[in-house]
């Protein structure tokens, strides 16, 4: 075992450096520096007794790089934390310049990033230097803004809300490890476009090469589904993908294909080792450093053309230090080369470290490297092409070992035919870079533009035989395995028993087989004792969304009423019940007559503009009572019809409403408590008290809260 972690140096240290990250982004430990700064002296003099006390050398020399981890971290968040930094953003901003940095995303609206150059304050624009998410009315002016445009707007930049709903998706925290923290929402009159001189960044120009290329596809790929495919594979632009085709890819194990990452570079890479395999082997020092430089030249050439994604520069980095530490170092451990590109790539952003494509990219690639020569060795097959699907149904296999427990953990759902669309979508997926390369560089050259058009419909019929195969696969019965949910620490046993598995493969040993059986049991008791915990909960959710959206769950099943569309519903409700794993509900469930509905013990009485309030002939007693759009109350009236314990107010109503409404609570009923969803999803608890009466205890959710 020594020897085996001797030869991963790099492993060993990107560890604690990561751990360190990790600690800062949950605890943000303060003193970072002076720590750090101690921790190198006790090194230095720990070092000059290396030989009287290396261990203490070494934990010394560990924790340091748990610290380093931590001071990467607080020297990226500092210009974030401090009110006087050009990246904080003052209140009384009465404009702003800015200038698009991302390309523009066509949705409801047109949405990009935007790096302000100044804010506007007191009638004076001063230097600003923040990152801010602008989306902007979908008209004909919006659709022509592009990538470098500067735009001049009054818009009004706001914080970007905390998560309401419980288990949903934090998209603040998303953002802010992006460095934005701001948001804002433009009308047509609300900004103007700039005329500026042309940006000449290398930025703008990957851009505008991205631009051509697009247009290039445009030209020969005339239908939606096989543009937008073509698009994302060859270029990385997924913005005219429809959520069809999305879904498609997705419940068939085949979104990697969409988006330009280590695939697509690994398929570049094969091209060029291809055409150097033409001119035969040589192996002196000077062609191999030649094929270096050029082999490096084509990869990033490739991310510029592709837009530089944050995905594809994270892929041709990693690969770039694969070639490097190949021609290097011929006899080097390509998880040290793997490690080398790790540490590098989050000294530069370590919030990347908490992007799920940067997590999946280098599990894929440790799965492939570990695992696929072990499962393709198992089945020697003879013919060449039976040995060719092998290999790929190996690959397949192999990656989908190392990155299924955290694919299950954010995306809920296993693609059961994910073996099949692998032997078709890879080799589709190569065939299409090539022909979609040839075919950008054909159309340059205008006496060779007979044969673009060749390519073209080549490229044409391929995609739409891939597509057409995908949306077959995603109609077939059981296509993916929906809600499945597991918690962190679930997430860690399926790690630490494959971990286990490989270590026992790579020693021979049998008790860490055993132990790689042991924490999969760990993790299969976990997993039981919480579905069965869940099964027998009893509880009612009202959650923040437009409307009324209320979930109930006792007995084993689902109740569920809301008057919502069925997109609304879903934004709301959909982390909640991937947890609980309830997908199968039917609308208005839950007993209702005119204002007042019940749910299992839960009786509440709904005011809104359909419902005024009811006057009752004698008192009566409910739970709860909910305010919806259009409520008028009569604060009196209701303590004198109603028992009940608590008001919640929905999110059609403002804050301003919610204010105004407690300001007129008469003292009588200030004991009784008062909710607005916006300020977090309500959730109420039911119980039986110490008479065997059901009661209930009601706390108002923050983001991860059950």
């Amino acid at each position: 075992m020594k020897n085996t972690l001797r030869s991963i140096p790099l492993i060993r240290f990107c560890i604690p450096f990561i751990l360190g990250i990790i600690s800062y982004d949950h605890f943000q430990l303060p003193y970072i520096y002076p720590t750090l700064g101690l921790g190198l002296g006790l090194s230095i003099l720990l070092h000059m007794f290396q030989k009287r006390n290396p261990f203490g050398f070494g934990i010394m020399f560990y924790l340091n790089l748990f610290l380093l981890g931590q001071s990467v971290c607080h020297y990226h968040a500092v210009p974030y934390l401090s009110d006087s930094s050009d990246k904080v953003i003052p209140k009384q901003v009465e404009g702003w310049i800015g200038t698009i940095r991302s390309v523009p995303k066509i949705k409801n609206h047109i949405e990009f990033e935007v790096q302000l150059d100044a804010i506007k304050i007191n009638g004076q624009y001063q230097i600003s230097d923040a990152k801010i998410l602008s989306r902007v009315e979908l008209d004909k002016t919006s659709l022509e803004l592009g990538y470098g445009e500067k735009i001049l707007s009054n818009a009004r930049i706001q914080d970007i809300p905390t998560a309401t709903n419980p288990n949903s998706f934090d998209y603040k925290t998303f953002l802010y490890r992006k460095g934005i923290r701001y948001q804002t929402f433009i009308k047509e009159a609300e900004y103007r476009v700039l005329s500026y001189p042309a940006e000449t960044s290398i930025w703008e120009w990957s851009h505008q090469l991205q631009g051509k290329g697009l247009d290039i596809l445009r030209k020969h790929l005339d239908s939606p589904n096989e543009y937008a495919v073509g698009a994302a594979l060859i270029l990385g632009s997924k913005s005219e993908m429809g959520e069809a085709v999305k879904n498609a890819y997705g419940d068939t194990g085949a979104t990697h294909v969409l988006a330009v990452s280590g695939l697509h570079v690994g398929i570049l890479m094969m091209i060029v080792n291809f055409l150097f395999g033409l001119l035969g082997r040589r192996n002196g020092n000077v062609f191999l450093w030649i094929r270096l430089m050029i082999s490096l030249g084509v990869l990033w050439s490739f991310a510029l053309v592709t837009g530089a994604s944050p995905s594809v520069l994270r892929a041709t980095t990693m690969f770039s230090f694969v070639m490097v530490g190949t021609i290097m170092n011929k006899g080097g451990n390509i998880y040290n080369t793997l490690a080398a590109s790790a540490i590098f790539l989050l000294f530069i952003q370590p919030s990347m470290l908490f992007q799920p494509g940067f997590q999946l990219s280098y599990l894929a690639v440790i799965g492939i490297v570990f695992f696929q020569p072990i499962i393709y060795k198992k089945w020697y097959v003879e013919n060449k092409f039976g040995d060719y699907i092998w290999q790929l149904i190996s690959v397949s296999l192999a990656a989908q070992l190392t990155t299924l427990p955290i694919s299950l953990f954010y995306f809920h759902q296993f693609p059961s035919y994910f073996l099949i669309s692998g032997i078709i979508v890879i080799p589709a997926a190569g065939i299409i870079m090539n022909c979609g390369l040839a075919l950008l560089v054909l159309e340059q050259i205008p006496f060779l533009a007979f044969l673009g058009e060749w390519i073209g419909h080549l490229l044409y019929g391929v995609i739409w035989l891939m597509n057409s195969f995908i949306f077959m696969l995603s109609h077939l019965p059981f296509s993916k395995i929906e809600h499945i949910n597991i918690s962190i620490f679930e997430m860690l046993m399926l790690y630490a028993s494959i971990g286990c598995l490989m270590l026992g493969i790579y020693r021979l040993n049998p008790k860490l087989y055993l132990g790689a059986l042991t924490l999969a049991m760990v993790f299969s008791s976990s997993y039981c004792v919480r579905n069965i915990q869940l099964y027998h909960q009893s509880k009612t959710v009202i959650y923040d969304a437009k409307g009324l959206a209320l979930d109930s769950w006792f007995n084993g099943k689902v109740y569920h009423h809301s008057p919502l569309n069925e997109k609304e519903l879903f934004y709301a409700s959909n982390g909640q019940r991937n947890r609980d794993k309830y997908h199968h509900y039917e609308k208005d469930t839950i007993f209702k007559h005119e204002a007042f509905i019940q749910s299992g013990p839960l009786k509440l009485m709904i005011i809104n503009s359909e419902h005024p309030q009811i006057s009752s002939t004698h008192k009566m007693n409910i739970d709860g009572i909910i305010l919806g759009k259009g409520a008028f109350i009569n604060f009196e009236a209701l303590m004198e019809d109603y028992n009940f314990d608590f008001i919640v107010a929905d999110g059609s109503n403002s804050s301003y409403k919610v204010k105004k409404w407690k300001q007129y609570i008469p003292p009588s009923m200030g004991h009784i408590p008062f909710y607005h969803t916006k300020n977090g999803a309500i959730i109420i608890k039911h119980q039986q008290n110490e008479t065997g009466y059901p009661s209930h205890v009601i706390c108002q959710s923050t983001q991860n809260q059950n």
